[in-house]
């Protein structure tokens, strides 16, 4: 007499994996030097069927199904742990199969994957129950990364019986049951399965973890061979945000103020993004137009489908820059987006990923001098030169040096700034005052043979005396130091903000103006010098021939 033996054994596979699928049957071809030809395994579940025509043979192919098996599943469980976040499942059960009137514990985490067992035939016929609970264990990392908050999972689920009477068996997922019969020789016998693989959403608990849960059950009436098989695995569909612009700096994701950020949601194969929604923390814009605020980015973008992109191909990809740069902070990027799975249910995943926003160093020193009138050829009321810069004396420098955090090339420039506040007052003549951008952005006097990440601004603070019996004038300067980082379509930010100003006040002698009279007032002076997110906006431009 032909016996029969039947090994099942079902693995957790990571999603879309076809090298694992490969491996197995690998396995598959592998062993058909050994045993009778055998199906090909399936990209969910692997089932070797031996058929063998006695024990001791039998006990043979066994022995090297497991060996080669064994290997296969442990480089699939290799590459499960490493590209997952969520640990792999452990499974736990208080179920298990009856038979002969002896019971018998589910076999779990075998290879280490799912929890599965059979029930032989005995006078009572077999029976396989009980609910089978896999758990996810959240590793946060180094980074203390945060645990979405919404998870696709993919169920597996297998249930069957073979007898020459009849049986009764449930997958646990409502997939129903299938009969067959007339499975000999030897014996005629009849089956029924019910298998499925389906997929749900859940929410993680404390901790990030999460447990789900399913009972499958089989039983076959007894009157010789009868068989009693079921089988549960669970895995993670991963659902992860990619991005673009950053700087991989020691493994994890930085970026610098003003390199444009985009992000794009990876959606798993074999499923359809229907909706999503993004949510980008910190201060953040869309671009920046010189002179006016920065143009936030519309929030409407944000949210897909929407009025600008249909609910046609992919889910939309957000573009922006963070602004802030007065200190680095790490910021999150997060989407949550709906699906259809592929057995056509309609489920929610969270994605979330952060990113540093490191802020460039800075160092910097200012010169002012005093005011006298120093030209009698056409007399004029301007600062003494000063004795530093490396190409101009003005009578007011700054000069700075842009330094990047560790991980960054210097691929950038650094320009200036500078808005003014004027009042002056000449007799005969009158008054006038304006605000605005001084002469241009970028401002164009500056220091000769810089290199890019140094830049020394240099003004020639004055006005002229010719024609005037009485000069008063006061302007106040606030100089922004802008800097674009390297990368494809940057924009400017505000680094640094100096405020200084100049005042002077004189009357013309009876000997008329001359270099170096008594009796003329006036001082550079340096205020507040700080960093600053704040961007410079003027209105118009002030073409001033006073200084």
């Amino acid at each position: 007499m032909q016996s029969y033996c039947k090994l099942h054994l079902y693995f957790l596979q990571p999603s879309h994996d076809t090298g694992s699928i490969g491996e197995l049957n690998f396995v598959r071809k592998t062993m058909q030097g050994f045993v009778p030809p055998l199906p090909r395994i399936s990209a969910k579940f692997a089932e070797l069927t031996l058929r063998c025509g006695r024990l001791r043979s039998k006990r043979r192919a066994l022995f090297t199904a497991m060996t080669f098996l064994a290997t296969a599943l442990a480089n699939v469980h290799a590459q499960c742990a490493k590209a997952q976040t969520y640990s792999s499942p452990v499974y736990s059960s208080t179920g298990g199969a009856t038979w002969a009137g002896k019971s018998f514990p589910y076999s779990l985490n075998v290879y280490p994957f799912g929890a599965n067992d059979m029930g032989g035939g005995g006078p009572d016929g077999c029976v396989c129950a009980g609910a089978i609970n896999a758990v996810f264990q959240w590793n946060q990392g180094t980074q203390k990364a945060t645990a979405p908050a919404n998870v696709i999972i993919e169920e597996q689920a297998y249930a069957s019986w073979t007898s020459q009477l009849s049986g009764r068996c449930d997958d646990g997922l409502k997939d129903g049951e299938r009969n067959t019969s007339s499975l000999g020789p030897p014996f005629p016998l009849n089956q029924g399965v019910s298998s499925g693989t389906h997929y749900v959403s859940v929410q993680p608990g404390a901790g990030g973890n999460i447990t789900v849960s399913c009972t499958p059950t089989a039983s076959a009436d007894n009157v010789g061979p009868s068989q009693a098989e079921v089988a549960f695995s669970a895995s993670i569909v991963p659902v992860t945000i990619s991005l673009s612009g950053v700087t991989n700096v020691q493994g994890a994701p930085e970026i610098l103020p003003g390199q444009m950020c985009s992000a794009t949601l990876n959606v798993p194969s074999g499923f359809t993004c229907t909706s999503c929604k993004w949510t980008i923390g910190g201060t953040y814009y869309s671009s920046w137009t010189p002179g006016q605020p920065p143009t936030p980015v519309n929030s409407s973008l944000l949210t897909w489908p929407n009025a600008t992109y249909p609910a046609t191909g992919a889910p939309v990809t957000p573009e922006w820059y963070w602004e802030d740069t007065t200190a680095s902070k790490t910021e999150h990027v997060s989407c949550i987006a709906t699906f259809t799975a592929p057995d056509g249910a309609t489920v929610t995943a969270s994605a979330i990923t952060k990113v540093t926003e490191e802020v460039p160093g800075w160092t910097g020193t200012s010169h002012a001098s005093n005011m006298n009138i120093i030209d009698p050829g056409t007399p004029g009321l301007w600062a003494n030169p000063l004795p530093v810069g490396p190409s101009y004396k003005g009578g007011f420098e700054l000069d700075y040096s842009v330094n990047l955090p560790q991980g960054f090339a210097f691929g950038g420039f650094c320009q200036y700034a500078q808005l003014v506040s004027v009042n002056l007052t000449k007799t005969p003549g009158g008054a006038f005052s304006a605000a605005g951008l001084d002469l241009a952005f970028p401002y164009p006097y500056l220091g000769a043979g810089i290199p890019d990440n140094n830049l020394v601004l240099v003004d020639f603070p004055g006005t002229s005396v010719s024609g005037f019996t009485a000069v008063s004038c006061t302007m106040k300067m606030q100089d922004y130091c802008m800097f674009l980082p390297g990368g494809i379509n940057s924009q400017w930010v505000p680094l640094h903000i100096t405020n200084w100003g100049w005042s002077c006040n004189a009357n013309e002698p009876p000997g008329g103006w001359k270099a170096g009279i008594a009796g003329v007032t006036g001082s550079v002076t340096v205020g507040t010098d700080a960093p600053t997110a704040t961007y410079p906006q003027w209105v118009s431009t002030i073409q001033s021939q006073e200084h």
